[in-house]
């Protein structure tokens, strides 16, 4: 009766706190700050700090879940100590409660108007920001797709593991709680981050900074419980911690143990002595010198004085009374909290605290169901007269005159034992879990003091074992179940409906997600007690097991937790002795441990593996996926050379002749004419009526490895090798029939063969790859539509119009984006925003675009692409006067620290291919405002680097510039020579020199115009005119003729930015004999350039010639509001079609 008089009596005093005043007010402050502070779309935050027990859950709870406002969200994540090696543990528990509340909420929204507009928003608002992530995203929280079914109906294709993967999952935690908040004020309480892992610290960092998705205000307040005693210099997480707390907007709050005074007042309370609390002091003063005001230890030991009757209730005063002797005498007695735990727990029925002990060693929280199933295994195994040592009453050392009577222990509900422990207060419900059967323990202290019921160290290591291999038993039983329901085909009727489909995944997906559970506890339990598992059998399990268990973490994005894993299946059984007696499973685990090392950035670990798979292997082709798989590590890692070297030895085994040293000019000359020759044999429409490739596994690693060897090459500067791994996969695809890999082997042939000077067979295989009927035979699935795309757009650089070019890029992009093949959209993306700031895209829109996928490839972690981005965007944000402005805040961020000008510029970067790009940018740059010097310099690294001149269209660029460039140079230098009165010789010679290389530049695209490269036609013109407009003898009329040729070449192909720079020159040309035409030229580049956004050009042109009375900004206002327009629909036609920078300035013959 005192006992549940007790309970009773707290249960009243849950909403009350005592000497926790200041604290409270420090909370509301900051919530009221996070909520109201104007402009910022980052996370507020604040962290607390103290003992366990000491009240920091209770401080939190009763400050800022029970004061939210209606239309707020409380929601709640608690890191486990023994789930502490899963990622994102706690957050993804909180974004479930999440989506619960914004799920079954609605039920009372048509009562709470403001509340439903603003959930609607923010559901909508999330559908736009998950569009991309939601497949990655749902895997963890399966609610996501009862909350958004649009996008769950909408979701295909898979979730492909690889370096980006982690990165990307922590962007879209991080964006979905962001997008959330700018609807709705989210208090996010993440418990116990003592135990949290270094990736849930990053998400954290990342809320604390800008979320540059967000555009307006983003209302979430991160808090954050620790025990600091824990929390020390020697802990992996302090130093992340202390970083997060030293931020601006986080606040850090210190929760000490009660006073004496505040601990009187609370036990006065509770003992009903509110009007005279000194009555309580002596008791209160005993407690303080027991307990040192630690809140949880008081509650335990007020329990055991009720338990004990030394505290009791008289029905007479209606208060408590207390024996002050034996409360002397037992507060000397009492050791510790978890002695005072464990005396209690051991007073429950045996099988009852078995269940405790068996949720304890599952975590803080668990599936009560499951425990139930794993509680009748266990007494049907004992009944059975199996292991009688671990029957619940030898466990516990049980005396059946110390337990309570269990009301539910004759009764057939599975739940019964959940009885006592949740009226003794060792366990809560969790109510926001839909399945209902998740309880989880009240504190740590109660989940430990349940573990320490078991003392003997056999027992407990015997205990872990027994109930790793039940979990892992009822996985079994899982599996088949789920096997068995695949079977069963939904009714035709409700296939139709849309509410059943999604219902039915998210019910799926939940499943799975118990299945997890359940798969990675049995197996952590197990690997905990390795050592005590000597059976060789059990060890063989034990592998798989581990490696299951690998898979799931990794289909979550866990990759360092998948690769602990699979180190623990590599220790389990000699490495030897695996091969030589279980292959099958040696080369499983070692492959897949190559590929976890691989998706954890870990090139030194993949490299190790792969080569321990190559050595081990029976066949060669056992090895090749590890091989492909070591080629992308080291790729990741620029390291391009090793990368080829490992790729030549996986073709030359099956079937490429490839020289490991590197192919020479004879051996490309030699697989040159052999593919024309077997080239010639076919017509096209032979070749479009050919059988398609059976793919397999086997052909489809070849394939793959053949595309990234090309890219390797590509990015190491070796175009023979380049030529001829293309002139092989065409080859191979002559031999074997089409594919859709057929795209990238005539892509990237068709470029070779201009490299070749073959410009008809480029066009034949272009135009094969992009026929009607090929496309059609090829596009089918997303990825193959993306890999058609994209081909098309690499080899169309040369023939097509470039918005033509850009949405090609476009759709691979995307498509990749979609299937999770991410270095595909990553490189895409680079593409199509190089693609459309050549294409003279008005600068406005190009910065927004650029930002985004800038944005894209820094979450990625993208170290080729990403680079060369940066650099255009700087081009641009100059161009447009924008270069110390607040858009600047990425390249000067973290993302483009490896790769700054200084340090590109001093080749300090192993990676070959942002070093030229960079050198390419700084010329482009230079030239524009006329630095000439630097220009030149830029111009004559970037040639003599050896930079890659094949005709793509940033390519055909280099040449372009780099002879604008000289001829700069060369009229500098005649303009000294004219004036110097020594060194005349010298730089006469010098002249000669660059002049000599401007022509050998405007021979190039000379070139590549005369054979259909349909973008280098006006280039060649300006550079042509340039030339002409320096060369000895030379016509001015002729020259102004060459000069009208390219302006209206370079502006009926809407090219506006190299028809402002043809103005420009035209202009400065006549400038000495024909002012009015110079003021004409000048003016018309002038508004170009400011069309196009380039206004810091436009302003350069405006200081450099005073004496033309050019107009200024505001005259030209007009023009620049009418050009927001066009921008808008050049930006759509850009992304779409080929509405602008059609050919019209070619002739019929180069059309045709």
């Amino acid at each position: 009766m005192n006992t549940e008089i007790f309970l009773q009596s707290l249960k009243r005093h849950e909403g009350k706190l005592f000497g926790r005043d200041e604290e409270v007010q420090q909370l509301h402050a900051i919530f009221e700050k996070a909520v109201s502070e104007p402009s910022v779309n980052n996370a507020f935050a604040v962290f607390l700090h103290g003992y366990s027990g000491s009240g920091k859950s209770m401080l939190i709870t009763h400050a800022l879940q029970h004061n939210m406002p209606e239309t707020g969200y409380f929601v709640y994540g608690k890191y486990d100590q023994q789930r502490s090696s899963r990622p994102y543990a706690a957050l993804t528990d909180a974004c479930h409660d999440l989506c619960v509340q914004l799920l079954t909420r609605e039920k009372n929204a048509h009562r709470e108007t403001d509340l439903k507009s603003k959930r609607e928003k923010a559901i909508e608002e999330l559908e736009e920001t998950l569009v991309n992530d939601f497949l990655l995203l749902s895997e963890l929280i399966p609610e996501l797709g009862t909350l958004l079914p649009a996008l769950q109906a909408a979701a295909g294709g898979a979730v492909v593991p690889g370096t980006f993967q982690f990165d990307r999952l922590k962007t879209a935690l991080i964006n979905f709680l962001a997008s959330v908040a700018q609807n709705i004020p989210i208090v996010l309480f993440l418990d116990d981050i003592q135990w949290s892992d270094a990736a849930s610290i990053d998400i954290l960092r990342g809320l604390l900074k800008p979320v540059e998705e967000c555009t307006s205000k983003v209302k979430l307040l991160l808090v954050g419980a620790y025990r600091d005693n824990e929390l020390t210099s020697g802990h992996p997480l302090y130093e992340p911690v202390s970083t997060l707390e030293k931020m601006s907007n986080a606040s850090k709050i210190h929760v000490s143990d009660l006073t004496h005074q505040s601990l009187n007042l609370f036990i006065a309370s509770l003992l009903k002595y509110e009007e005279t609390p000194d009555v309580t002091l002596q008791l209160s003063k005993k407690m303080h010198e027991r307990t040192h005001g630690n809140i949880f230890f008081v509650l335990q030991f007020l329990e055991m004085l009720v338990t004990t009757e030394i505290l009791q209730f008289s029905f007479v005063t209606m208060k408590w009374g207390w024996d002050e002797i034996k409360l002397l005498e037992q507060t000397n007695a009492t050791a510790n909290v978890t002695d005072l735990l464990v005396t209690r727990l051991r007073r429950l029925p045996p099988d009852t605290a078995l269940a405790l002990i068996i949720a304890s060693q599952l975590g803080n929280r668990f599936d009560a169901m499951m425990v139930g199933y794993i509680l009748k295994q266990w007494q049907d195994h004992t009944e059975g007269n199996l292991d009688k040592d671990l029957s619940a009453s030898r466990i516990l050392h049980f005396d059946p005159g110390e337990a309570k009577e269990d009301e539910g222990e004759k009764d057939d509900d599975s739940l019964a034992f959940l009885k006592l422990p949740i009226q003794e207060g060792f366990i809560v419900a969790m109510d926001n879990f839909s399945s209902g059967s998740w309880y989880r323990f009240l504190h740590d202290k109660i989940q430990s003091s349940a573990a320490a019921l078991v003392s003997n160290e056999k027992q407990k290591s015997e205990l872990r074992i027994r109930l790793g291999t039940l979990l892992l038993e009822l996985n079994n039983r899982i599996q088949r179940q789920h096997e068995k329901e695949s079977k069963l085909q939904l009714p035709q009727q409700e296939l139709v409906n849309p509410q059943v489909t999604v219902s039915a995944v998210t019910k799926a997906k939940n499943k799975a997600r118990k299945k997890t559970w359940v798969v990675l506890s049995g197996v952590d339990l197990l690997n905990m007690e390795v050592d005590s598992i000597s059976c060789h059998k059990k060890r063989l399990e034990l592998i798989r097991a581990n490696l299951g268990a690998a898979r799931i973490a990794a289909s979550q994005s866990a990759f360092f937790p998948a690769a602990d894993y699979m180190c623990q299946a590599q220790s389990l059984i000699n490495h030897r002795l695996l091969w030589d007696r279980y292959y099958d499973l040696a080369l499983e685990v070692f492959t897949y441990a190559c590929e976890m090392a691989y998706c954890c950035g870990d090139a030194k670990e993949c490299l190790k593996l792969y080569q321990k798979v190559r050595g081990y292997r029976k066949s060669q082709e056992d090895s090749w996926k590890a091989s492909y798989i070591a080629m992308k590590s080291l790729g990741s890692e620029a390291r391009y050379a090793e990368s080829a070297d490992i790729a030549f030895e996986v073709l030359n085994e099956a079937g490429f002749v490839i020289p490991m040293t590197g192919a020479t000019p004879e051996d490309v000359g030699m697989a040159f004419e052999k593919m024309l020759s077997e080239l010639s044999k076919v017509t096209d429409q032979e070749i479009l009526r050919m059988e398609e490739e059976a793919i397999d596994d086997v052909s489809a690693l070849i394939w793959n490895i053949c595309s990234a060897s090309a890219l390797f090459v590509w990015h190491a500067n070796r175009p023979l090798d380049h030529t001829f791994i293309c002139c092989n996969m065409t080859l191979r695809t002559l031999r074997l029939g089409l594919s859709e890999y057929t795209g990238q082997s005539f892509a990237l042939q068709a470029i070779s063969c201009v490299v070749m000077n073959h410009f008809d067979l480029a066009k034949r295989l272009h135009g094969l790859w992009s026929h009607p009927e090929i496309v059609q035979r090829f596009t089918g699935h997303e990825v193959e539509a993306g890999t058609m795309a994209a081909g098309n757009a690499c080899s169309g650089h040369m023939f097509w119009p470039l918005p033509r070019v850009a949405d090609g890029f476009l759709k691979g992009y995307t498509s990749g984006m979609k299937t999770g093949a991410i270095e595909w959209a990553m490189t895409d993306a680079g593409c199509f925003m190089l693609t459309q700031f050549l294409a003279g895209t008005p600068l406005p829109v190009f910065e927004t675009d650029c930002w985004v996928f800038v944005r894209e490839m820094k979450k990625y972690g993208n170290r080729i692409h990403r680079p060369m981005c940066e650099m255009y965007l700087q081009c641009a944000l100059n161009l447009m006067g924008k270069a110390d402005g607040s858009s600047l805040t990425i390249l000067k961020g973290e993302a483009t620290k490896e790769y700054r000008m200084e340090l590109i510029m001093q080749g300090k970067t192993p990676d070959e291919f942002p070093v030229n790009v960079a050198w390419f940018a700084q010329l482009m740059l230079s030239y524009y405002f006329e630095d000439f010097e630097t220009a030149v310099d830029m111009a004559v690294r970037h040639e003599d680097f050896g930079g890659l001149d094949w005709p793509l269209v940033w390519s055909v660029s280099h040449p372009y510039f780099r002879g604008l460039a000289y001829v700069a140079k060369y009229r500098l230098l005649n303009a000294s020579k004219s004036t110097a009165c020594c060194g005349w010789f010298t730089k006469r010679k010098e002249a000669t020199f660059y002049f000599k290389r401007a022509m050998k530049q405007l021979d190039m695209l000379k070139l590549y115009a005369e054979n259909g490269l349909i973008n280098a036609i006006h280039m060649y013109k300006i550079l042509q005119a340039e030339v002409a407009s320096v060369s000895p003898g030379s016509d001015p009329k002729e020259v102004v003729g060459l000069y009208g040729d390219a302006i209206r070449s370079a502006a009926r192909s809407g090219f506006r930015q190299d028809s402002a720079l043809a103005a420009e020159r035209l202009g400065v040309y006549t400038m000495a004999f024909d002012k009015v035409t110079a003021k004409f030229r000048i003016e018309s580049a002038i508004s170009d350039y400011t069309q196009w956004g380039a206004s810091a050009k436009a302003d350069l042109l405006r200081s450099n010639y005073p004496d033309l009375d050019l107009p200024d900004e505001d005259e030209m206002s007009a023009r620049s509001t009418s050009s927001a327009g066009s921008s808008r629909r050049h930006r759509v036609s850009a992304f779409s079609a080929d509405s602008k920078h059609q050919a019209v300035n070619l002739t019929a013959e180069i059309c045709d």
